[in-house]
C-alpha cells in the first residue's frame, strides 16, 4: 500500500513539474513579443481604489496616479472607502487624508479628470460593496459621462501610464477581450526585505509568489485569450482583485461579486467559466508580501477560502449564460486539493520511502523537491526583466516558504469544520 501511495504521488508531481515547464515556456515567448506602440482610441477610465484604513498609503499613490503623462484616456479616480473604517483617536481616517489631499492639489494642465472620495454607508459589507458603490457614485456625479471601462487597484498600487493605454490597445483591437488583468512580481519586495535582513522564509514567499504568477497565473492568461469565441477554456481561471479591468458592458452584467471572501477570484470564475475572454497585460506590477509568519498564514487562508466557492459561480454562470464549465470545475477544485495537501503528500512519500528503503523513489522525490524547489524558481525569475538580489539563505528556504503555504488552507478547512465559520484578517500595510 505504501508502494502505491509513493508512486502515485510520484507519477503526478513529474507531471505537473512537466506542465510548469511547459507553462513557463508560454510566459517566455509571450515576453518575447514586440510590444505595438500604436495609440488606442479615445476612451474615458473609472480606476476604483478601495481603502479601509490606508491612511499611511494612500497619499503617494495619488500622487502617482496625478503625475501620470496618458495619451487619448480621460481618467477618473475614485477612492472607495466606507463606514466599517471607524474613527481613531488623534488619527486622520483615511477619508480626511484624502480629502485633505485633493483640497491641497490642482488638477490644472493634468490629464486626470477628477480624483474624488466616496464611502459607503454600511456596516456589513465588504470590499466589493464599496466598489459597487463607487461606481454608483461616479454616475450620480456624472450622469451625461459615458464611461469605457472600470480598472481596480489597491491603494498601493502603482501602475504605469503605459499599462493603462495597454488596457486601452487591447480593447479597442479585440472586441472579443472584456477582461484584462495585469500580472503580479514581488522581485522588489524580496530585494527590499532582503537588504532589511528579513526572515528568510518571508523573502522565499516572495520569490515563490513571483514563481507562481510565472507557472500559474500568467500562463492560464495567456492561453485563454488565445481560445476561440465559443470554446470554453478547460482550466480554472481567477483574477486577482486588482490590477483588473473591465468593459463597461461587462462590468453591467457581472458587477463585483459582493459577499465574497476575494471578489476577483470570484469575478474571475464567473467570467472563465461564462466563456468570458480575459487577456493579460505585459507590464507586470510590483506588490509586496507580508512582513510577518502570521500574517503569511493568514493570507493564504483567505486566498484559499475566495477560491473556494467554485460552484457557486459555475452555477451563476449557468444560470446567466447558460455555459456548463464542468472542467473548470473539476481543475479548479483540483487546484484546491492540491494546495492543501501537494506539500503534505511529498513529506509522507519521501518518510514512506527513506522508512520503508525506497532507494530509487526516495532519491526521485528529492529530485522532484530540488527541481521544483530551485530549479523552477530560478527559471522563473530568469525569464523575467527585474533582477533579483537575495541571500543564499533566502534561496535555501524555499521548500520550507512553500511547505508553509499549506498550513493556510488546513486552518481554514479545520476552522470551517469545528466552528462553522470562517474569520479573516486583513493583512495591515
Amino acid at each position: 500500500m505504501a508502494l502505491i501511495f509513493v508512486v502515485v504521488i510520484c507519477s503526478f508531481a513529474m507531471l505537473k513539474l512537466l506542465k510548469y515547464f511547459f507553462n513557463i515556456a508560454v510566459v517566455h515567448a509571450y515576453l518575447r513579443q514586440k510590444v505595438t506602440n500604436t495609440v488606442g482610441s479615445s476612451c474615458s477610465m473609472l480606476i476604483l481604489i478601495p481603502v479601509i484604513r490606508e491612511q499611511s498609503v494612500i497619499g503617494n499613490t495619488l500622487l502617482h496616479f496625478l503625475s501620470m503623462n496618458l495619451k487619448d484616456i480621460e481618467l477618473y479616480i475614485a477612492i472607495a472607502g466606507t463606514t466599517r473604517e471607524k474613527k481613531q483617536e488623534n488619527v486622520l481616517s483615511t477619508r480626511e487624508v484624502v480629502e485633505k489631499w485633493i483640497s491641497e492639489q490642482s488638477f490644472e494642465d493634468k490629464n486626470i479628470q477628477d480624483i474624488f472620495f466616496c464611502e459607503a454607508d454600511e456596516l456589513q459589507g465588504d470590499r466589493a460593496t464599496q466598489l459597487n458603490y463607487a461606481v454608483e457614485y461616479f454616475k450620480d456625479k456624472y450622469p451625461l459621462k459615458n464611461l469605457d471601462y472600470i480598472g481596480v487597484y489597491d491603494a498601493d498600487s502603482l501602475p504605469s501610464a503605459e499599462t493603462l493605454q495597454e488596457v486601452n490597445r487591447i480593447f479597442s483591437k479585440n472586441e472579443n477581450i472584456v477582461a484584462c488583468q495585469q500580472p503580479v512580481h514581488f522581485v522588489r519586495a524580496a530585494n527590499r526585505m532582503a537588504f532589511e535582513g528579513k526572515n528568510p522564509i518571508l523573502v522565499a514567499n516572495a520569490l515563490y509568489q513571483t514563481t507562481w504568477t510565472v507557472i500559474r497565473e500568467l500562463p492560464s492568461w495567456i492561453k485563454y485569450a488565445k481560445t476561440s469565441k465559443d470554446e470554453l477554456f478547460n482550466e480554472n481561471i481567477y483574477l486577482i482583485g486588482h490590477g483588473e479591468f473591465l468593459r463597461l458592458e461587462t462590468y453591467q452584467k457581472f458587477k463585483f461579486p459582493e459577499f465574497e471572501i476575494t471578489d476577483g477570484i470570484q469575478l474571475g470564475y464567473r467570467l472563465g467559466m461564462s466563456n468570458k475572454k480575459i487577456s493579460p497585460l505585459k507590464e507586470f506590477c510590483n506588490d509586496d508580501v507580508p512582513q510577518e509568519i502570521g500574517q503569511l498564514i493568514n493570507q493564504h487562508k483567505r486566498w484559499f477560502g475566495g477560491c473556494m466557492n467554485l460552484y457557486g459561480a459555475y452555477k451563476w454562470s449557468h444560470a446567466h449564460f447558460k455555459t456548463k464549465a464542468f472542467v473548470q470545475l473539476l481543475d479548479g477544485y483540483w487546484s484546491q486539493i492540491c494546495w492543501a495537501f501537494a506539500s503534505l503528500a511529498m513529506i509522507i512519500s519521501l518518510f514512506l520511502s527513506v522508512i520503508n528503503e525506497y532507494t530509487i523513489l526516495s532519491l526521485v522525490l528529492i529530485g522532484i523537491i530540488v527541481v521544483y524547489s530551485y530549479v523552477v524558481p530560478i527559471i522563473s525569475h530568469l525569464i523575467l526583466s527585474d533582477r533579483i538580489e537575495v541571500r543564499v539563505r533566502d534561496w535555501l528556504t524555499l521548500p520550507l516558504a512553500i511547505a508553509l503555504k499549506g498550513i493556510g488552507p488546513n486552518w481554514f478547512m479545520l476552522e470551517k469544520l469545528l466552528k462553522g465559520k470562517v474569520v479573516f484578517k486583513k493583512v495591515e500595510r
